[in-house]
């Protein structure tokens, strides 16, 4: 109830956000929970993006957004009959503000798209331990707000252990802002990955 509360204050000030808008939001402006040892717990499969922060995410700096045919092409993807004309997609290019491999055989590469609200440049940083990650461009620059820009991400493992999750964070800084995606991969013997 209190994330329904908060998405609705969203829209006090941005009437025309779609829901996914709204979810990128909250996801990418929020900060880690702690854990009872008083640590940072930045495990996306216990925090999820983290604790929300109202303070910042009127104004995220991107938005990863989506709508009806983004979900039925991701559904599509994922070997679901839509009875839709959508175009299937790898699961793990459906534009979220996430980034999730269920299955990495060595390395692959996701795509998304951001749409600022600012006019700004902001340059990505990504990790993920027991892998190299890449990000191209590196850099994103929008002369105004509501400018959409795509980018890749590839991931390759390098010494993460197979069948076992391990976790990151993309982020995209610019002058004041940092947007923060979380990042879980699982790497997979070559011979059980996607065809």
């Amino acid at each position: 109830p209190h994330v329904a509360g908060l998405a609705a204050l969203i829209l006090t000030r941005h009437p025309n956000w779609s829901p996914m808008a709204v979810k990128s939001a909250m996801m990418t402006t929020a900060h880690d929970t702690w854990k009872q040892d008083s640590t940072a717990d930045r495990d996306p499969f216990s925090q999820g993006a983290g604790f929300v922060w109202p303070a910042r995410f009127m104004d995220p700096g991107l938005i990863y957004d989506s709508g009806i045919s983004d979900w039925l092409s991701f559904m599509e993807g994922a070997g679901v009959d839509t009875g839709s004309s959508a175009t299937p997609i790898d699961p793990s290019d459906y534009n979220s503000p996430s980034i999730a491999i269920g299955e990495l055989t060595g390395t692959q590469v996701v795509r998304r798209t951001v749409t600022s609200t600012v006019k700004v440049t902001f340059t990505a940083t990504a990790f993920v331990p027991g892998a190299r990650v890449t990000v191209s461009p590196r850099t994103l620059t929008f002369t105004k707000a509501g400018e959409s820009k795509s980018f890749t991400v590839r991931v390759e493992r390098t010494t993460a252990p197979l069948g076992r999750y391990t976790s990151g964070f993309l982020m995209w800084m610019g002058a004041r802002y940092l947007v923060r995606s979380p990042i879980a991969v699982r790497p997979v013997n070559g011979n059980i990955g996607r065809s």
